[in-house]
């Protein structure tokens, strides 16, 4: 059964990266289709998201599906080879809204139809892609070589400058306008500084203005890309934004992370109980050769529900992160993924010491009280 939990974890991940490979080279954002935060965002009206296929669908019967409703034939079909999911595109809302209300639970083979508007923000990478190749054709190769100078600079910092502020503009409306896009925040801040107004009460002779500037801090270098491609040119208050990488951090977390991160070590949390050592050797040795595999233990034998694998190659450790810390299952629970730190190993190392013996303590005090409860019988 193990053997088999993993190998069912390991064909999930090989799916999802499938997905994510195809719809990305035809220009749709995976994170953002099947993203939970995607069901409150805008929806495309001109995009519809298939579910519930068969495995057996072929991408001719689907145009032939969904161009029998008495409408123009879809402007765009995408099938990934897993046939798990499918996007059908039209060139006109009209003909899309037709589509969606008489196709919508209809029976297609033995199976219902489920189909759901896609994300606005799926929809408009594809628009975002094709400007950033022409501008990067464009570019001559001593200013890309500047930019990735920079990229490495700033790497350790998720932080973005943005400029050209209104100077109305507040903290929760700018942090709104990056979240709308589907960037998660981690903190906004806007500077600002005194002004002297003429008053003659003395508690209002100054006053906060807004500097016209301000600085976001994303959770991570993927959130970083998605705002400078997505908010470019993007107007608030009536200003049009001006964003640019920056290296000022807003908050510890980002800098104290990105110096103490061991690059070939992973911490996976989350892990299910009837989980074994063997079974984290065969999948996270499925992405490389591994040093170690760590699974702490409880005093009655249990593990405690993480472990830790550490890879020979920061190469393999980064594959094997990009692969499972998507939606990988294992025993119907999702994997957590986080790299380890470099220094709280020996630190924790310790504090499972430690508590190994209060339990063993415990044990022991245990087993005393109940020699001294038992009853002396004489002859």
């Amino acid at each position: 059964s193990g053997d088999a939990a993993v190998r069912l974890a390991l064909g999930e991940t090989h799916i999802i990266e499938e997905n994510r490979t195809y719809f990305q080279d035809n220009g749709i954002d995976m994170e953002a289709l099947v993203s939970l935060k995607s069901s409150s965002k805008k929806r495309s009206k001109n995009l519809i998201l298939v579910k519930n296929l068969p495995f057996d669908t072929v991408k001719d019967e689907l145009a032939k599906l969904f161009g029998s409703v008495g409408v123009d034939d879809p402007e765009r079909i995408l099938l990934p080879p897993s046939k798990t999911i499918a996007l059908i595109q039209y060139r006109h809302d009209s003909d899309a809204k037709r589509v969606f209300q008489k196709l919508a639970f209809k029976r297609y083979k033995h199976v219902p139809l489920y189909l759901e508007w896609a994300p606005y923000a799926a929809a408009e990478k594809k628009k975002e892609d094709n400007e950033e190749k022409v501008e990067e054709e464009e570019e001559t190769p001593q200013e890309t070589a500047v930019e990735e100078e920079e990229g490495e600079n700033t790497v350790t910092s998720f932080s973005i400058y943005v400029k050209n502020l209104n100077f109305s503009t507040t903290e929760d409306r700018l942090r709104s306008c990056f979240e709308n896009h589907d960037v998660t925040v981690r903190a906004a801040k806007i500077p600002t500084k005194a002004v002297a107004m003429n008053s003659s009460k003395t508690d209002d002779s100054s006053k906060l203005l807004s500097m016209g500037f301000g600085f976001v801090e994303c959770d991570s270098e993927e959130s970083v890309r998605k705002a400078l491609s997505r908010l470019k040119g993007v107007t608030l208050d009536g200003h049009t934004l001006e964003l640019k990488r920056s290296t000022k951090a807003l908050t510890n977390t980002t800098t104290k992370k990105s110096k103490n991160l061991n690059p070939t070590k992973i911490s996976c949390r989350n892990v299910p109980f009837q989980a074994t050592r063997t079974d984290l050797l065969r999948l996270f040795g499925a992405f490389g050769t591994l040093k170690k595999i760590r699974l702490p233990k409880k005093y009655d034998g249990g593990h405690r529900g993480f472990a830790f694998a550490e890879y020979a190659r920061t190469q393999e450790a980064v594959a094997a992160m990009n692969a499972l810390s998507r939606s990988t299952h294992l025993y119907g629970r999702r994997l957590v993924l986080e790299w380890a730190e470099v220094e709280d190993t020996t630190h924790e190392v310790g504090t499972l010491r430690e508590k190994a013996k209060r339990d063993l303590g415990k044990i022991d005090i245990m087993g005393q009280s109940s020699t001294l409860n038992k009853k002396t019988k004489f002859n």
